[in-house]
């Protein structure tokens, strides 16, 4: 059972609310008897499994449970153990199947790289050309290019040569919601780089890597993952700089992404091995260390890698417990369409796609659903998953995840990845920056046809504990209109605009400020006079994303524009362009809807 790594999933999804289902129950206990691989492979369960593996000591399978050992430590990031495993392992000794690419994997994550890995995975190489068996023979190539990759550039990768010793700290910028830092590879001026743990190796562009003369190592050439199936990816070497912070002979895939305005993407938990790396979404910075230390405001968790990325161990209820990647490239949570054949199903309400490297992408689709999940002591509501295809089914893993927890969960939140102590430390809530009454904005709202603009201010009014109350006021045709509304303070409700607005209730404001509840089935109605309709296409293509910083006061805060296909009235054929700024409290500062010969069909700004 051959498995293979993973790349970038940026999901670009719409909007959703609502479902809500019983807790979720305790995992049962291991069997003895159990398949320790499919343990392993079907819920990351790295203690059952381990179990299992020690067992074997001895017996007819003793070789078989000494890689599935090294396996396990390699998932757990444990190089202490993986090494000692290795110590005496004949290379040769080991079969022609599986176990002979798991142990390659395993040995080649091992810095600096020792020459038994290498042996393992020249022995993977012959493999990948003699079996028929085709999801093998990708797996084998994995570690095949590694070790070719290790005899071109030397057994020393990942090498962190400057700033290792002390802390270091980047302000953030984003991607859509994807953190992005400026990075120099190999001495060229810095170039945004998304810092994404759904990344399994760090990535180049292939217009960055012409433009800068980096060529992939031969023989390195190989099938990748992304959201859209297997891609042809080959494997060059780099130095990596940001800011104080240099790390020698990083291997670097060299692929193209969905996104043409940033130069690749670094991943935090393989470029920089040695340091603890903390995402504060709160602050938006990133910075290492050479150790984080204990936080009694953090939940901490083991690290374990599935395809070389963190995962959770998530519970759900009326399903198993599963591996799900915590990445940071995702936007909004997806959970995979076979974890959603593992329960009673969620409610499907829309179509998406989930955009990945290459220019392909998967089949998504919007729900309804709010799912409590926990993870160890960590509990919280999956908010609308994403559920999405995987179209590498057929290919197995030492660890398979079912889904990805995205930013969504992530922002309000610090998240650390302590290399050093294997631990995975995570912000118990998310705290969002303070949404104050009294803070408001101005919207300008334009469409075709209107006589004139029409502003729309909206103001927070009241806050009761993680619900806010704000209340919009307009000019509309028959009069002034005036309403209030209660949302739920949580990052997704701020990303949201105008008749997206998820109110819980609602009410008119009459002139002497009397209040009136509006009934359910009444409130779109409020919004209508401001808003003209349109939605969002399906297509084979990837969403245009560029950064548009812009000016607060003294400050600059990072925002990204995205454009879709769209169609509205008297527009089949129109863009629809979103600007989103993830430090402003009103995130959706710019929504404009472009007919094919670029007349703006229906806009609104932030004034």
């Amino acid at each position: 059972m051959p498995h293979h790594r993973p790349l970038l999933a940026l999901a670009l999804v719409a909007f959703a609310a609502c479902r809500t289902t019983a807790p979720a129950t305790a995992p049962a206990p291991v069997d003895p008897d159990a398949d320790p691989w499919a343990l392993l492979e079907t819920g990351g369960d790295t203690e059952g499994a381990l179990a299992i593996f020690d067992a074997w000591a001895g017996g007819p399978r003793a070789l078989e449970g000494r890689v599935g050992r090294m396996v396990v430590a390699m998932t757990r990031t444990d190089a202490d153990t993986l090494r000692r495993l290795l110590e005496g392992l004949e290379p040769d000794a080991l079969p022609e199947d599986r176990t002979l690419v798991y142990a390659a994997q395993a040995a080649l994550t091992l810095r600096p790289v020792p020459d038994v890995a290498v042996a393992l995975g020249q022995r993977a190489c012959a493999l990948a050309q003699r079996t028929s068996d085709e999801p093998l023979a990708v797996a084998a190539r994995s570690p095949c290019v590694m070790a070719t990759l290790v005899t071109a550039a030397g057994p020393d990768l990942d090498a962190c040569k400057t700033g290792c010793d002390s802390t270091q700290t980047l302000a953030l910028e984003f991607a859509g919601t994807a953190p992005v830092a400026m990075v120099s590879v190999g001495g060229a001026a810095p170039a945004p780089f998304i810092v994404d743990t759904g990344a399994s190796k760090t990535l180049l562009t292939r217009a960055f890597a012409q433009a800068h003369g980096i060529e992939v190592v031969p023989g390195t050439e190989h099938k990748v993952h992304s959201p859209g199936g297997l891609l042809e990816a080959g494997l060059a070497v780099i130095d990596v700089a940001m800011g104080g912070l240099y790390v020698e002979r990083v291997p670097a895939l060299v692929l193209d992404l969905p996104i043409d305005f940033v130069a690749g993407i670094v991943s935090p938990q393989n470029t920089w091995r040695p340091l603890a790396v903390t995402f504060d979404f709160r602050a938006f910075t990133l910075t290492t260390a050479p150790a984080a230390g204990p936080d009694p405001e953090l939940v901490a968790l083991p690290l374990t890698l599935a395809e070389d990325n963190p995962y959770l161990r998530v519970a759900t209820p009326d399903r198993p417990v599963a591996p799900i990647l915590l990445d940071t490239g995702a936007q909004h949570t997806v959970l995979f369409t076979r974890w959603d054949a593992l329960g009673p199903p969620l409610e499907r309400v829309g179509e998406a796609r989930v955009a990945g490297a290459g220019g392909k992408g998967a089949t998504a689709f919007t729900t309804k659903a709010r799912v409590p999940a926990e993870a160890g002591p960590l509990t919280w509501t999956i908010e609308h998953p994403t559920l999405a295809d995987r179209p590498d089914e057929a290919f197995h893993h030492e660890v398979r995840h079912y889904g990805l927890v995205g930013m969504d969960f992530m922002l309000g939140r610090r998240v650390v990845l302590d290399m050093p102590e294997r631990t995975l430390r995570i912000s118990k809530d998310a705290r969002l920056a303070d949404w104050t009454v009294g803070e408001a904005v101005t919207y300008v709202v334009r469409a075709k046809g209107w006589p004139a603009p029409v502003k729309v201010e909206e103001r927070v009014v009241a806050r009761d504990g993680d619900a806010v109350t704000l209340e919009a006021a307009y000019e509309g045709p028959a009069g002034p209109v005036r309403f209030r509304y209660r949302i739920r303070d949580t990052w997704g409700s701020r990303g949201t605009w105008l008749i997206s607005r998820p109110a819980e209730a609602m009410w008119d404001v009459a002139a002497d400020g009397a209040l009136t509840e509006v009934p359910a089935e009444q409130r779109v109605q409020r919004w209508l006079p401001v808003f003209v309709g349109f939605k969002a296409v399906a297509s084979d293509k990837n969403p245009e994303i560029a950064f548009e910083p812009q000016q607060r006061g003294d400050r600059k805060v990072s925002c990204t524009r995205v454009a879709l296909p769209a169609a509205a009235k008297d527009a089949p054929e129109a863009t629809l362009e979103l600007v989103e700024c993830p430090q402003d409290n009103w995130r959706t500062r710019r929504l404009t809807v472009k007919s094919a010969t670029g007349e703006v069909i229906y806009e609104f700004v932030v004034e």
